[in-house]
């Protein structure tokens, strides 16, 4: 009679983990890609545009623009959005994003610079685009 018992409550408990299991992975995300559609270069800034080319919602977007280099290496300007209020931290299929590096500061100076930008979501692969281009004071020629 105690055997039965103790198998009954194994199956219990394993019957009981597996709900748990399967209950978590419902709720994961479903996987969509990410696109950086252009770069482009703004007085004193650079504007990157993002675009969800999967089929489900991105969430949770992050988003960095590195702009380097410069006479004696003197720009060093990092901007990271990782979604607020203002450019929201989702993105819907076939929507586009635009992050300019502006928030971070006014891009001034003089010489070649490089230019590094990423994108990702919590259910997408990141993406990064390069560019090089020549800073005269505030104009930004990409190349």
């Amino acid at each position: 009679m105690k055997q039965k018992e103790i198998l009954y409550a194994g199956l219990s408990l394993i019957i009981v983990l597996i709900f748990f299991t399967t209950l978590g992975s419902s709720t994961s995300d479903d996987q969509t890609e990410l696109e950086i559609v252009s770069l482009k270069a703004g007085f004193g800034a650079v504007i990157v545009e993002i675009e969800n080319v999967g089929s489900e919602t991105a969430v949770n977007i992050a988003s960095s623009i590195k702009i380097s280099g410069g006479f004696f290496n003197g720009i060093d300007l990092i901007h990271v959005c990782d979604g607020c209020s203002v450019c929201g931290s989702t993105l819907a299929p076939g929507s586009i994003k635009s992050e300019s590096s502006r928030e971070a500061g006014l891009l001034f100076g003089i010489g070649p610079v490089s230019i590094h930008c990423t994108a990702s979501a919590k259910n997408a692969d990141m993406v990064s685009m390069t560019a090089e281009g020549t800073l005269i004071g505030p104009i930004l020629i990409i190349n």
